[in-house]
């Protein structure tokens, strides 16, 4: 009786001992790199893009820059990227309109909020993109771009410049599913 009443407790507390299942972790959206000079110092961030979720008819592609805690500082947007292989001339764009102008943005970032904002400075006919290719089968991209970009708000700090000046920027990452 005594090893029948000792076998019981022994599975009851095996089972009720179980471990928790393991916390579900979210694929990044990130994969890839990216890279360029922002006014002559190098500069590097995590890509992704996906298909425009308005019109489904191009590209956006983001590159974010992450501080050494994983916030995010910058990050550098490319819209309304054409599906087609070529360079284009990058504008001071609206995303949400069903136009064919590529435009571009970039933003700094503070505490999940904006703390500068720089958008395409239109009278440099010098800045592009170029899609140099795409892989249907695994959706990776690569281009490289130049960019100058003109503060509409800069940010409240010692050294931060007007005019950002994007050069030899590259990048190569997958297009995500959503």
């Amino acid at each position: 009786m005594k090893l029948n009443l000792f076998l019981f407790i022994a599975i009851t507390l095996l089972i009720s001992c179980k471990k928790d299942p393991p916390p579900v972790v979210e694929p990044s959206p990130y994969w890839g790199e990216s890279s360029a000079t922002i006014n002559g110092v190098p500069w590097a961030a995590q890509p992704t893009a996906f298909v425009n979720l308005i019109y489904g008819n191009n590209w956006h592609i983001i590159m974010n820059y992450f501080d050494q805690n994983n916030i995010l500082r910058e990050g550098l947007n490319l819209i309304k990227v054409p599906f087609k292989i070529g360079t284009y001339p990058v504008v001071n764009g609206d995303a949400q309109l069903n136009d064919s102008l590529l435009g571009a943005d970039f933003t700094y970032w503070i505490d999940d909020q904006t703390d500068g904002y720089y958008t395409v400075l239109e009278s440099d006919s010098s800045s592009f993109v170029s899609l140099t290719s795409y892989d249907t089968t695994t959706k990776e991209l690569r281009g490289t771009f130049t960019i100058t970009f003109i503060a509409v708000h800069k940010p409240p700090y010692p050294g931060a410049t007007d005019t950002l000046r994007v050069r030899n920027g590259v990048f190569h990452t997958r297009v995500r599913d959503k």
